[in-house]
């Protein structure tokens, strides 16, 4: 009787780990990065380009330049995304972030649009900053 027990405690603790697994699965947040660099120069070139988690701006001060990115729920269920900026770009107020709270259904995609205005008495050097994009 007592090795039944102790099955059927063991079968118990397998049962609610494999279930606790598979009730959590989803819940947790996906979290990613967009890594933005800003180049501010002093001649009249300009342009944005983005490459995989970066996006890069070279402009000059006293210029506003945009560039966007997509996320995609790949889940079953409606997702929450949430977007902050971080780093430099954000602590100086320079980084607009058009979206920054959402609802994306299913295989859906969606745009994320930023702005950076450039101050005109900005030093023409490079800043960096990124966005944190979490999908719940």
């Amino acid at each position: 009787m007592k090795k039944a027990y102790v099955f059927m405690l063991l079968a118990l603790v397998l049962f609610l780990t494999i279930y606790g697994n598979i009730a959590l699965k989803g819940r947790e947040p996906s979290v990613s990065y967009l890594n933005v660099f800003l180049q501010v120069v002093n001649s009249q070139n300009s342009s944005s380009s983005t490459y995989g988690s970066n996006v890069y701006f070279v402009s000059m001060p006293g210029k506003r330049v945009s560039g966007e990115t997509i996320v995609q729920n790949t889940n079953k269920k409606q997702g929450k995304v949430s977007v902050e900026a971080e780093g430099e770009l954000a602590e100086n107020n320079w980084l607009e972030i058009e979206k920054e709270n959402f609802k994306i259904k299913p295989n859906e995609t969606a745009k994320i649009s930023l702005v950076i205005d450039i101050p005109a008495d900005a030093e023409a050097r490079n800043y960096t900053g990124r966005l944190r994009i979490e999908m719940r």
